[in-house]
């Protein structure tokens, strides 16, 4: 697993070969996990070619538009996204129908 923070720092705009890399490394079996606090600032393509989705609470407009879009969000679902308490994320992935809002467990 690659963890990439910051990741509007490097993922601004549309680049073929990061894109390809990140839609590529599955099939050796490396994962990639990008984290970003402004969703807005990453380019469309590497948001189409990630596959799960776990969006904590984001007030700025246009990243919850951005992720609205991605996520094929109904609106309701979008006007809560500033509301999600420490902890707590709405969760997109594959093998879920519809996103759902998840409760993430302190751990230590």
């Amino acid at each position: 697993l690659i963890v990439i923070e910051e990741a509007h720092n490097y993922f601004t705009e549309y680049n073929d070969f990061i894109n390809r890399i990140i839609s590529e490394v599955r099939k050796f079996g490396v994962g990639l996990c990008i984290v970003s606090q402004s969703p807005s600032s990453i380019s469309a393509e590497i948001l189409k070619n990630t596959n799960i989705k776990i969006i904590h609470s984001l007030k700025a407009d246009i990243d919850k538009r951005v992720i609205s879009d991605s996520l094929s969000l109904p609106s309701s679902m979008v006007n809560f996204i500033d509301k999600l308490d420490i902890g707590e994320a709405i969760l997109s992935a594959p093998n879920i129908k519809n996103p759902i809002v998840v409760k993430i467990k302190k751990t230590f």
